[in-house]
């Protein structure tokens, strides 16, 4: 069952459009989630309620090896802090000039095209990476490496793919938007969700076209 609207509303004002765990003013891009989950008894009461932007809502629901998850209470906790702090005055009811989603895909659209900035020329991502990074966004932001598909009998094609799909792997590592967790498993950083985000954001079409078919935490 939906949250019911007023409610969520007075959640959003309560906090002032920031999202309780990264604080950053996010109006458009902001969720209402349950700090303890319905299928865990969890209620549409206020009190069971916080306002998360997109990136932190993934990060509330990944699970990474010897990695802590958030807590019922410190969510809790982080709400009522972003509520005192905004009480307070000490966050601002408008976007960061820093920080604002128009500079962040501004940034992440110029990694993608190698937009020149002054004399240098921004390292551009191949649409192979974009489309690697935002199917392992979609994966809950884990995906593995292509070499565990690998075996002799395997035909010309296949090699192929995870040829490119290793090179991908590699130039979101570089990137710092990849990062090697063990083994044969990697996860998205928060500079790799915010750039997924971000991408999804801008439109696909701004970003020359790319597909999206293949899910690189598949087999």
């Amino acid at each position: 069952m939906a949250i019911p609207d007023q409610v969520a509303a007075r959640i959003l004002a309560k906090c002032g459009r920031h999202c309780c765990i990264c604080r950053r003013f996010e109006p458009l891009h902001l969720q209402v989630h349950h700090i303890v989950p319905t299928s865990e008894g969890g209620s549409d009461d206020e009190e069971n309620l916080i306002a998360i932007c997109l990136t932190c809502h993934s990060d509330v629901h990944a699970r990474v090896p010897f990695g802590r998850r958030f807590s019922a209470e410190e969510l809790l906790g982080h709400r009522r802090t972003v509520e005192r702090l905004l009480e307070e005055g000490k966050l601002r009811g408008q976007a960061d000039p820093h920080e604002t989603i128009d500079r962040l895909i501004s940034r992440i659209t110029s990694l993608l095209i190698g937009k020149t900035s002054g004399e240098k020329q921004v390292p551009s991502l191949r649409p192979d990476s974009v489309e690697h990074l935002l199917n392992t966004a979609k994966s809950k932001g884990i995906c593995y490496s292509p070499d565990r598909m690998m075996h002799f009998g395997m035909e010309e094609e296949m090699a192929r793919r995870i040829a490119k799909e290793r090179a991908a792997l590699e130039e979101l590592l570089d990137t710092g938007l990849l990062r090697h967790v063990g083994g044969q498993m990697f996860i998205l950083t928060h500079t790799g969700f915010l750039a997924a985000d971000a991408i999804l954001a801008a439109g696909s079409e701004r970003q020359g076209g790319f597909s999206k078919q293949d899910d690189c935490a598949g087999g």
